[in-house]
């Protein structure tokens, strides 16, 4: 995969982004700058390493703590006007969906992740009372069929007590 493609990505161009191909960790992007933050995060399947960035919007790396390659790309807040077309799917996030994503749902609104799989691209919007739609966030990933992506990355299970 070319890093720089990840570099267009965050400058909000998704015309040409075909989906995260093979990158370790180490050949990042220069565009990326030095991170800024990091930690681990728990997803449904994976336990993920991420960097934090900030060269313009907030970005995430995560990655395969066994082994380095990357797994999904997400800057915060994305470009307003996507321009991709219908979706493959869409979910709206549950409340815990949103707590464990960090996203808040505007005053009698609500958070929806539209996922394009067959470019591996997901985007975010938040919705308020009116109707009016907001980019919190876009994902690229590798290509996969929009069930998995969003069991793999979106929906959450509150663990049993």
């Amino acid at each position: 995969m070319d890093p720089e493609a990840i570099c267009r990505l965050i400058e909000g161009d998704l015309s040409d982004w075909r989906g995260l191909g093979e990158l370790d960790h180490a050949h990042l992007a220069p565009c990326l700058g030095a991170p800024v933050g990091g930690g681990t995060i728990r997803f449904r399947f994976d336990l993920l390493a991420f960097d934090a960035y900030r060269p313009g919007p907030d970005v995430r790396v995560y990655w395969a703590m066994n082994g380095g390659s990357v797994q999904l790309v997400e800057v915060l807040p994305g470009p307003n006007d996507p321009g991709l077309g219908p979706a493959d799917a869409t979910h709206v996030l549950s409340f815990d969906e949103r707590e464990a994503a960090y996203l808040a749902a505007p005053p009698g609104g609500s958070v929806e992740e539209r996922v394009y799989g067959r470019c591996g691209l997901a985007v975010t919007l938040t919705r308020d009372a009116a109707g009016e739609e907001t980019v919190a966030r876009v994902r690229g990933y590798r290509p996969m069929p929009a069930p998995r992506y969003l069991d793999s990355y979106v929906r959450f299970e509150p663990a049993a007590l």
